[in-house]
């Protein structure tokens, strides 16, 4: 009876620590959309700060990423679908910064500083510069609607903004060729060029 419920205390105190650890998860591979690929990683309470770190140490094909940069409609719209559902409002980061003076501009990838060309602002915000840039996730709370954005004051989760993850955004299709790419083209180019030569010089038909 004893060992029982000692195997019953050891569960629970598993369980509990289980509870109080931050939730992290990341789906099993990023999504493509246009040139980029993306995923949406689960991680309850981070600040923007450490996961723009944790974006920018991830890779997938060779490429490291970023927080996503959302530079369309169709582009908000497909990291919406790409999030989880959940049942309370929870928001998740992307890769923009608001300064003082509530001007938002992308801190993050090819965009960074410039001004946002497509946003999805929730009346009123941005509002509480220097701060960064959430968008709400499945479900819509208080007249925030899914996919809206909103801004976070430093870069904290807190009440209203209950940070549950961030977005992370690998641009494929902006990496340049292997250095020794064009160098075997050239060769192999070389090669063919001996060899039609070679062929004039046997007296082989080839034409002029």
């Amino acid at each position: 009876m004893r060992r029982i419920a000692s195997r019953a205390m050891l569960a629970a105190g598993l369980l509990a620590a289980v509870a109080i650890l931050p939730l992290e998860h990341a789906q099993a591979a990023p999504v493509q959309f246009g040139d980029s690929y993306y995923e949406y990683v689960t991680h309850e309470a981070i600040s923007w700060a450490d996961a723009n770190t944790a974006a920018s140490s991830s890779t997938f094909m060779g490429v490291n990423g970023h927080l996503a940069t959302v530079t369309s409609s169709a582009e908000n719209d497909f990291l919406v679908n790409l999030a989880p559902t959940y049942f309370v409002r929870q928001v998740a980061w992307l890769g923009g910064a608001v300064d003082a003076a509530n001007t938002a501009r992308w801190a993050v990838g090819p965009e960074a500083g410039q001004l946002f060309s497509f946003e999805n602002f929730v009346a009123g915000q941005p509002n509480d510069g220097p701060s960064n840039v959430w968008m709400n996730v499945p479900t819509s709370f208080a007249g925030v609607a899914i996919g809206a954005w909103g801004d976070a004051a430093g870069g904290i989760s807190g009440a209203g903004n209950e940070v549950i993850g961030y977005f992370v955004e690998y641009q494929v299709g902006t990496v340049p060729l292997p250095a020794a790419l064009p160098l075997m083209l050239t060769g192999l180019a070389g090669f063919g060029f001996v060899g039609w030569r070679r062929k004039r010089a046997m007296g082989g038909t080839v034409a002029d």
